[in-house]
């Protein structure tokens, strides 16, 4: 689904050349379990088009989405959530850290009036955009809106999909096999009920997304730059469940690596892990 879109494919193709240059530049020599390029591309492009002046960003790891921010605005004031900061390889001097969740920080005492919000912290999605709507952001990017029976997290796409998220990692080869597994069940079914995060866990309804469309005035899922032949979860794009909104800049990594100046001396190879696509979206709210 694409509500009201900001961003054509043209317009994101002008920034690859000065996107790559940078990418390649990271200090972060290995981001596993980070961003890779079609995600941290479509961050990119969203920070030159709004220039924001307040960047917060939910979910750190070893820093490389703080250094990307920073580098690309590099007049903009960030704020930095993550629960675990000792994951952090980069640490910028600009950035405001905080270990509290998003939804307990006193945001009155930042102005708010001109930023962007970018949530990747494997939390429940629907419930950001309650925390957005309280506090008066408007404007935000999910790195984690996974499709439909794959994730950690109640994501834009499970909204949108009415299915819900009825346990806590729906993706196959990441769930817990026995005695694990079973301490997972009963922190479903017990544990969850007695903290915070309890609403990660979500049962399939329809209010959700009503309630959602009522809010929103932009939903964008962002083109990737070009994608793998099957989606990353190892199925068809043709499935519904993982159809794309959004049309690749390039069919295939071979004419991405012909057509950009930047990657002329890339081999194929060293672009063959950084192609994840997980329908990174962009939203504003009403």
């Amino acid at each position: 689904m694409i509500i009201n879109p900001v961003f054509t494919n043209k317009e994101l193709e002008s920034h690859l050349e000065d996107f790559f240059r940078l990418y390649f530049s990271s200090p972060i020599s290995d981001n596993l379990g980070g961003m890779h390029a079609n995600h941290a591309f479509a961050l990119y492009v969203v920070l030159k088009k709004f220039s924001p002046a307040l960047v917060v960003e939910s979910g750190v790891w070893k820093g490389f989405s703080t250094w990307l921010i920073e580098s690309t605005l590099p007049n903009a004031k960030i704020v930095s959530i993550d629960p675990e900061p000792k994951t952090r390889q980069y640490t910028s001097f600009r950035a405001d850290y905080k270990i509290e969740d998003f939804a307990e920080i006193d945001w009155t005492a930042y102005d708010i009036e001109d930023s962007l919000c970018f949530f990747d912290d494997h939390q429940n999605a629907y419930q950001r955009l309650q925390d957005m709507k309280w506090h008066g952001f408007k404007r935000a990017i999910f790195e984690d809106n996974f499709p439909f029976g794959q994730g950690d997290c109640y994501s834009l796409r499970h909204v949108l999909s009415r299915n819900g998220h009825p346990t806590r990692q729906m993706s196959e080869q990441y769930k817990p096999k026995s005695m694990r597994r079973l301490m997972y069940l009963l922190e479903e079914k017990i544990l969850y009920r007695n903290y915070s995060r309890q609403s990660i866990v979500r049962k399939a309804n329809n209010a959700d997304r009503s309630t959602m469309l009522k809010n929103i005035s932009v939903y964008q899922e962002m083109s990737p730059i070009c994608i793998n032949s099957a989606h990353d979860w190892g199925g068809s794009w043709d499935d519904p469940s993982y159809s794309l909104s959004a049309t690749p800049l390039f069919p295939s990594k071979a004419e991405l690596l012909e057509n950009i100046n930047s990657l002329s001396y890339l081999r194929d190879d060293e672009l063959s892990i950084e192609l994840f696509y997980g329908y990174i979206c962009y939203i504003e709210l009403r």
